[in-house]
């Protein structure tokens, strides 16, 4: 449930490498590559890695890998890092329609149709 609890991370590098696998692209490297956002993520990962490798065997983390020409690195890469880190916060209200009360609400709406309005025949 990790990948489904958590952002990933945001990088950038200059070029990458990679290869084609039965399973898709693979990435083999990456010219300086720079962590832009998930730092959290990074050093719990490495937390967890020193207490128990085995427990990250089955561990995937996403990530947003922009390629950046290092002639443009020092002009775009600080945005992107700014821009990663500056989402909008998410307050408890924001999560309100996910409650199973709001589903079944809306479930509701979508079966329940409002009388017609007076000198119509339609109901909404």
């Amino acid at each position: 449930m990790f990948f489904s609890y958590n952002n990933g991370l945001s990088a950038t590098a200059d070029s990458v490498e990679v290869e084609k696998t039965s399973d898709g692209l693979r990435i083999v490297s990456a010219t300086n590559l720079q962590i832009v956002n998930g730092g959290q993520t990074t050093a719990s990962l490495h937390a967890a890695r020193k207490i128990s490798p085995e427990t990250l065997e089955q561990v995937h983390v996403q990530m947003k890998l922009t390629v950046v020409p290092s002639n443009a690195y020092e002009e775009v890469v600080p945005f992107i890092s700014k821009y990663a880190n500056s989402q909008n916060k998410v307050s408890a209200a924001d999560f309100f329609s996910n409650y199973p009360f709001h589903m079944r609400m809306e479930e509701y709406s979508r079966r329940v149709l409002a009388p017609a309005a007076e000198g119509t025949n339609r109901e909404t």
